[in-house]
């Protein structure tokens, strides 16, 4: 996978991507072949007056577009809510098989009462101590006493409030969803009487689901927090520096609401959740991100390897293009869902091309339109209807449209005997839309050019200059900033010693990495801003996003992976790092086939670092239609 992926990218359950309101929006129905090996992390971006170093010195004449799997939740913090598996079935362990020598009669039912008398006096003895709040009460300062411990994953405890940091804004990302059509929750009732299905198919309750969500994605991140620890990582100074910054902003925050920073943080990101909680998470996040990237890096295929995975999955890379129309689709009874069926199917008795389904829009989207409109998506019907019509093409590999449509679409798409221009429908209750599908083409490669992407590493090394703007930010292609012959020499014999300390070691694309890390001025290509980048990595890029002195380097066609050079830009020297250039189709299956094989990490790994749910748990925020977080989410969007 990328660097520019996120760590924690994930989807949660198959259903409807929105493709009126925003066609690129990413929704959190992200299917779990693309990212479920990225689910390892969640990401905080607190962005309560946070400012981030914005890549002042090199400027892109556009930024490379994140992942597609990305979900930003309420008051900065981002999460891709992983999908959830179904919890082993429990195991009764075996009594121990112990020796009773013959003719001794034990008397059980005495020792158990007389052990369980004992119990009690431990207990009360240990409760005059340490008194009843030790074992009952949580806080918000990460001291770990029994009461504020919800779970343990290996030898790690999660406390109350890193749970509820966890718990509420997947909650808020449910509801966002939920509000912005994506899901059929009723947020004015009891989540815990309303269902959906887990990956399996097995009813499950959305309350079950945002526990099962939230104690999975902790399990994960936590894991790769400790296999990082294991591996060696530690904080860097520059990360160290981050942390206390985004804490002084928070800080600051509580103070400008005039409210205690605890008690702000409990308002803002859950209750028990304090000022140490955040710092361990960001703290945790930096070295499970880093382990995760280099995972990533040493997991990368030769060539051969890569040829022969494309080869075996070729199909799963091919797009098939379609239309698609979409109506309200009522699940509350079964006659509503009837009336909305047959509406589908006497809708496509009337088209016989792309156009003539677009002249269906008014009629067969009106509900939507109306709903729309009532939100404030569009000003008036015609608006909507352009709208819709301008989403109406879309094109997609079998995953992704099995992902949005389900397996029987998927496969009636991707069929070379289904011909072009047929219809279909799909129902989907989740998403409370029935679609109309016209398949437009037949699958195939995409062999446009212009699909091409390359992906190297960089470590950009400025011109040091005394001048108060050296700093300054540009969005052109071009620096603005002039520097003077002597200041150019000194950067090239600065990027030449970071080059020498690169050939001097083991010449990887891991120490490549980690140079960058250590060393160059965008610092928005490693991960001390958190942004899902690492070691200098601009990666899955299209042509015209670089400047060009840079960009031609990386699409020179006598290019090999590994190959290292120094590079002049208008903004500095680039010591370039060499990965591949190639159809966007083979740089999807190489991180497929990483994403793969951390996969199969991470479920070796969860069989050793077991998980334990603790005594903590009743204490754990439970989701209700009039929690704050449900209000707050549902409130913006009536506005």
């Amino acid at each position: 996978m990328s660097d520019k992926e996120k760590f924690n990218a994930s989807g949660v359950e198959n259903g409807s991507t929105d493709n009126l309101k925003n066609k690129n929006a990413a929704s959190p129905e992200a299917n779990e072949e693309k990212a479920s090996a990225s689910e390892s992390s969640a990401k905080a971006d607190f962005s309560h007056s946070v400012e981030y170093e914005t890549n002042d010195n090199w400027q892109f004449d556009a930024s490379a577009p994140a992942t597609e799997n990305d979900v930003v939740g309420e008051n900065g913090v981002e999460f891709e809510l992983p999908k959830p598996k179904p919890a082993p079935a429990k195991k009764e362990e075996p009594a121990p098989q112990g020796f009773e020598p013959q003719g001794v009669v034990i008397k059980k039912e005495t020792v158990t009462a007389v052990l369980s008398s004992l119990i009690a006096v431990v207990i009360i003895a240990i409760l005059v101590v340490l008194g009843v709040r030790y074992y009952t009460v949580p806080n918000s300062n990460e001291k770990m006493n029994p009461g504020n411990v919800v779970m343990t994953v290996g030898n790690t405890d999660v406390s109350v409030g890193m749970y509820n940091f966890y718990y509420q804004n997947i909650v808020k990302q449910y509801v966002q969803y939920a509000s912005n059509g994506y899901y059929d929750i009723d947020l004015s009732k009891d989540f815990s009487t309303q269902y959906t299905t887990d990956d399996d198919g097995n009813e499950i309750s959305w309350q079950d689901r945002f526990k099962e969500n939230t104690t999975e994605l902790i399990k994960k991140n936590t894991i790769y927090y400790q296999k990082g620890i294991e591996s060696g990582i530690t904080l860097t100074d520059a990360q160290k520096e981050m942390i206390e910054t985004q804490l002084d902003n928070i800080k600051n925050a509580a103070s400008s609401a005039n409210l205690g920073v605890n008690e702000y943080i409990a308002q803002t990101y859950g209750d028990n959740c304090g000022l140490e909680t955040l710092r361990k998470y960001l703290e945790q996040n930096y070295i499970s991100s880093v382990y995760y990237y280099q995972q990533q890096i040493k997991l990368r295929p030769s060539e051969d390897e890569l040829n022969a995975y494309f080869k075996e999955n070729e199909n799963d890379y091919k797009s098939c293009s379609y239309a698609i129309l979409e109506a309200e689709y009522d699940t509350s009874s079964d006659a509503t869902k009837k009336a909305a069926v047959d509406n589908a199917k006497a809708a496509i008795a009337k088209i016989t091309d792309e156009d003539s389904m677009k002249a269906l829009i008014p009629e067969f989207c009106s509900d939507l339109i109306s709903k729309y409109i009532s939100a404030g998506y569009f000003t008036d019907e015609s608006d909507a209807v352009d709208a819709f019509a301008g989403a109406m093409d879309s094109s997609s590999v079998k995953s992704d449209v099995e992902s949005n449509f389900g397996e029987d679409i998927a496969d009636w798409m991707f069929n070379p005997d289904t011909a072009v221009g047929s219809l279909n429908y799909y129902a989907d209750e989740n998403a409370g839309v029935i679609y109309i599908i016209m398949k437009t083409s037949q699958p195939a490669l995409d062999s446009d050019s212009a699909s091409k992407v390359y992906s190297v590493r960089h470590i950009l090394v400025i011109p040091e200059s005394g001048d108060d703007d050296s700093s300054s930010s540009s969005s052109s292609s071009t620096a603005t900033k002039e520097y003077t012959e002597e200041e150019w020499a000194a950067a090239l014999e600065k990027a030449n010693s970071i080059l020498d300390e690169y050939n001097k070691g083991d010449k990887t694309e891991l120490s490549f990495a980690e140079l960058a890390e250590k060393y160059t001025d965008d610092t928005s290509s490693t991960s001390v801003n958190m942004n899902n980048m690492y070691g200098g990595g601009i990666m899955d890029t299209q042509l015209g996003q670089m400047v060009s002195d840079f960009e031609n380097w990386a699409i020179d066609s006598s290019r090999k992976y590994g190959d290292v050079e120094i590079v002049k830009s208008s903004y500095g020297y680039h010591i370039m790092f060499f990965i591949s250039y190639c159809p966007q189709y083979m740089y999807d299956a190489e991180n497929q086939y990483i994403t793969d094989l951390i996969n199969d990490d991470a479920d070796s790994a969860a069989k050793t670092y077991y998980e334990k749910e603790r005594i903590g748990m009743r204490n754990a925020e439970v989701a209700t239609p009039s929690s704050s977080y449900v209000t707050s989410v549902t409130s913006s969007y009536n506005q």
